[in-house]
């Protein structure tokens, strides 16, 4: 899988959880569509779910931060940077590693 397609993958994470709170105020809303609004609520958490799974089982602890502030948190390589005491460029390093990582854990989940 590309570099490009894990990002894609792990770009979903915020993209769901956005959707999931637009979809619980659109339920308060549109109370005769809540059955499908929860179906899609029920799809976006799974998805995230699935996402957090397989950044906890990336071995390497710096790999599954990096990976979690950034996809899940939506910090920038700058304030990942701040926070965990390197400098940018390394980050940008340390994240081509962890989404390398993140793909081997992909590829062995769907494999099975």
């Amino acid at each position: 899988m590309s570099r490009t397609e894990v990002k894609r993958i792990l770009g979903q994470y915020r993209t769901c959880m956005a959707k999931v709170g637009r979809l619980e105020l659109d339920k308060e809303i549109y109370k005769n569509c809540a059955a499908s609004i929860d179906a899609e609520i029920s799809t976006c958490r799974q998805i995230a779910n699935s996402i957090e799974r397989r950044i906890e089982k990336i071995p390497d602890i710096t790999y599954r931060e990096v990976l979690i502030r950034r996809y899940i948190y939506g910090e920038t390589n700058e304030q990942i940077a701040d926070a965990l005491c390197y400098s940018a460029r390394h980050i940008q390093r340390i994240m081509a590693l962890a989404l390398n990582e993140y793909d081997k854990i992909q590829g062995k989940i769907t494999a099975f």
